[in-house]
């Protein structure tokens, strides 16, 4: 079941990329490389869980991501990399063990239940697309260090929005298609 986490301040570094959601693999395969050296090269000794964070969300065609490692420290922006910190937020998290094809059912079932539960998801909608404050898949076991599926752990965090006192919960609707039932065998 999804629960509500609070994550401390994290620092990372990464490769933002615009694509279509069919190429996420074969990017991630590219850019976690490339950021993880780039961590190495800035003398990081812990690396931590490789990321995807979803930055904007127009359509499966049209997604903009940023690819990284999480860092023990601060890192330089240098060149295309992109560094920073994710601020001290309170999260949505809901674990995955298995291969990646149901991640994104496991992401609309995360927004159901924050629905649900009257949280609201950071995020605002415009003329480009859906931006999330902070989503994140953290691939904790995956095909970087592990050949079986099977054995792959992926968590999906949702960044909560603060509510001001007397603001009510503003429900997270239209955001991904519904999921996919599964076929049996």
């Amino acid at each position: 079941m999804p629960q509500k986490i609070h994550i401390k301040r994290q620092n990372f570094i990464s490769l933002r990329s615009r694509l279509s959601a069919r190429l996420i693999s074969q990017q991630c395969r590219v850019f976690f490389h490339e950021a993880k050296e780039e961590a190495v090269k800035q003398g990081v000794k812990d690396i931590g869980a490789a990321f995807l964070r979803l930055e904007t969300f127009r359509d499966f065609e049209n997604l903009e991501a940023d690819f990284g490692f999480f860092t023990d420290r601060p890192m330089r922006a240098n060149g295309p990399f992109h560094a920073g910190s994710l601020p001290a937020a309170d999260y949505l998290q809901a674990s995955w063990h298995g291969p990646y094809d149901r991640l994104r059912d496991v992401h609309v079932i995360a927004i159901q239940w924050a629905n649900y539960m009257k949280y609201t998801i950071d995020s605002t909608r415009d003329e480009k697309g859906l931006h999330f404050g902070c989503l994140l898949n953290i691939f904790k076991v995956c095909d970087l260090t592990e050949p079986d599926s099977s054995k792959w752990e992926t968590d999906i965090l949702f960044r909560l929005r603060r509510r001001q006192r007397g603001e009510a919960p503003a429900p997270f609707v239209n955001s991904l298609p519904p999921p996919v039932p599964v076929e049996s065998a």
